[in-house]
């Protein structure tokens, strides 16, 4: 099931408009239109955690995961987001953004070092 199934199904069981949603989660109401009808596939992990914790539940149940797809640790810090304030998700995803950039330069380096000494064997 694709994320805005997900999402319309839960709201439809809650019995809430995509207007209360927007309200009660501070999210515009284009952006929650856009994930509703499918234009948006993927929206970012503050929408995510703004919705689960309206919906009183954690990211993996949001989106509809099965629960063996994320290691514990992934699945432990995504419910953990849900319970910060606007600020520290913004830090949160401020700081996973840079250690992602910093993480994948290493890996590029890394790679080239690995094919120059490919060529200087052969």
């Amino acid at each position: 099931m694709q994320f805005d199934e997900r999402l319309r199904q839960i709201m439809a069981g809650r019995k809430v408009t995509k207007n209360k949603v927007s309200e009660d989660c501070n999210i515009g109401y284009a952006t929650i239109t856009s994930i509703c009808d499918g234009k948006t596939k993927s929206p970012g992990l503050d929408i995510l955690c703004k919705l689960a914790q309206y919906f009183n539940m954690t990211v993996s149940e949001l989106i509809g995961e099965k629960e063996e797809r994320y290691s514990g640790k992934v699945k432990e810090l995504a419910d953990m987001a849900v319970q910060l304030n606007p600020t520290q998700l913004e830090s949160l995803i401020f700081t996973a953004k840079a250690f992602l950039k910093v993480y994948s330069e290493m890996a590029a380096t890394a790679l080239k070092r690995e094919k120059s000494m490919e060529i200087s064997y052969t």
